[in-house]
């Protein structure tokens, strides 16, 4: 049991807080734009912000950053988006899963899968 030990000598139970890992496989980031009524979606796993990957390609903060979300919670926001952009392996794995990426339109940027959807 974890605890602290109170002034009394006794063990008293600490709050267990929830924790919040870095580059957690439940949570993205994910960007919202819309332009000309449409939603621009860019998710992305926060491991690679500011990050070069083998490609080259620099995972800019600027671009990629968002408010960080649940893998399902972006999922839902990509299903109803008119364009989305994938960065990460298990967040491009994810959208194959759910139906909204196909398999044979991903890319590997060096380490990273990627995947556009555009729809029209």
């Amino acid at each position: 049991m974890r605890g602290r030990v109170s002034s009394k000598g006794s063990t008293v139970a600490s709050p267990k807080r929830p924790k919040k890992a870095a580059g957690s496989k439940n949570r993205v980031l994910l960007k919202q734009v819309t332009s000309e009524g449409k939603t621009i979606l860019v998710i992305c796993e926060s491991e690679l912000l500011g990050q070069t990957l083998g490609t080259g390609f620099r995972v800019d903060p600027q671009y990629f950053g968002g408010q960080e979300v649940s893998v399902q919670y972006a999922l839902d926001a990509a299903a109803a988006a008119g364009m989305v952009t994938f960065l990460g392996s298990y967040i491009v794995a994810a959208a194959v899963k759910a139906g909204l990426v196909d398999p044979y339109a991903i890319s590997d940027l060096g380490g990273a899968k990627y995947a556009e959807v555009y729809r029209i």
